[in-house]
């Protein structure tokens, strides 16, 4: 073999070499950068669960300051910083969120979120009736003969109490049937004679007409700062939604069966249809929303009974009770519902 040919023989050689270094520093490198993308990933999603969390945590405690550390953390470390923007502002909060990985040397990653926390000044709606519809619903109201509505004030037990607050109508509506259109009645009640509707007055049963709140804005606001969030609940086994001591607001979307034991105390926000079949026990405000497109069909049957107050703010409502079912309002229960809205906070601007 010449020279030449050694030469060329080496030089291909050469090249080969160069080319598959190259080419195996690239996958190397490209294995390296999709590890510290996941690992940047991770970190950042270990932060913004921190935010969350510690959101929640001013909740139950809205004087929650200082540094704090959450080791072994969705396998990593966060660190949650809150501090007032002044001293004593308690309606501005800073929170910085770092969540950390580490995997070797080259695996390890870091995410900085900072954000402005707002105490949300939020009251409680205008409640106009045990029972309220608003000013759009076509309702149909078909109760059982055995159900009360009652507007009189109760405290949380369920027991009159007269003293504590005035009496309000058993059922409330924006607007009622004229007689002249099917299709435009906006309130149909069934032998409204049998019906036991009672509260503000001595007409019996206790109807009013008179102007609705809007109440969509205040929902949106409560669906997000909800405690516990479900979609087409279907509850079959004995639940909780809150208690006296800790009330929560509980957010379902979809259609809500509760066939078992269920008590709660609080505000239960149900987009969809709402069924209660078995001993159902709330205490608080129950909101039943919807739009143009969806029929809300509320259905309170057996020994179901609420205490404090029932809003139907979807376009068409059906209201059906059976059984021995009961809808007391009371003030108490209410105050008791609102409460659980003191000390929350809203996001408002997020940096990274």
């Amino acid at each position: 073999m010449g020279h030449s040919s050694i030469i060329m023989v080496l030089t291909v050689i050469g090249t080969l070499g160069i080319m598959s270094y190259s080419i195996n520093k690239r996958g190397n490198d490209a294995v390296k950068n999709s590890v510290l993308y996941y690992n940047k990933t991770h970190a950042k999603n270990i932060a913004s669960s921190a935010v969350e969390l510690y959101i929640r945590k001013l909740k139950v405690n809205p004087q929650l300051r200082g540094k704090f550390i959450l080791s072994d953390f969705l396998g990593g470390t966060a660190t949650v910083a809150i501090s007032e923007t002044r001293a004593g502002a308690v309606d501005t909060l800073l929170m910085e969120t770092i969540g950390m990985i580490g995997i070797g040397t080259e695996g390890f990653a870091a995410d900085t979120i900072r954000n402005m926390l707002a105490a949300v000044p939020l009251e409680p709606p205008e409640v106009n009736a045990a029972v309220s519809i608003s000013f759009e619903a076509k309702a149909h109201i078909h109760p059982g003969k055995n159900t009360e509505i009652n507007g009189n004030n109760h405290d949380i037990y369920g027991n009159l109490d007269t003293a504590s607050c005035s009496a309000l109508p058993g059922v409330s509506a924006g607007h009622v049937d004229d007689g002249k259109d099917e299709e435009d009645k906006t309130l149909v009640i069934d032998d409204p004679k049998t019906i036991k509707v009672k509260g503000k007055g001595d007409i019996e049963p206790s109807f009013e007409v008179a102007p609705q709140p809007d109440y969509s804005d205040w929902v949106k606001r409560l669906i997000a700062m909800a405690d516990r969030v479900y979609t087409n609940k279907e509850v079959s086994k004995e639940d909780t939604l809150g208690t006296v001591e800790q009330p929560q607001i509980t957010y379902i979307t979809g259609n809500t069966h509760f066939n078992k034991n269920t008590s709660g105390v609080g505000i239960l926000i149900v987009e969809g249809n709402l069924k209660t079949s078995g001993d159902f026990l709330f205490t608080g405000l129950i909101i039943v929303v919807g739009d143009d497109t969806r029929h809300e069909n509320v259905q309170i049957e057996k020994q179901s009974e609420i205490r404090g107050a029932l809003i139907m703010s979807g376009q068409r409502t059906k209201f059906h009770t059976k059984g021995n079912s009961k809808i007391l309002y009371s003030c108490d229960a209410l105050k008791k519902g609102f409460s659980n809205l003191v000390g929350r906070y809203e996001i408002t601007n997020w940096w990274e």
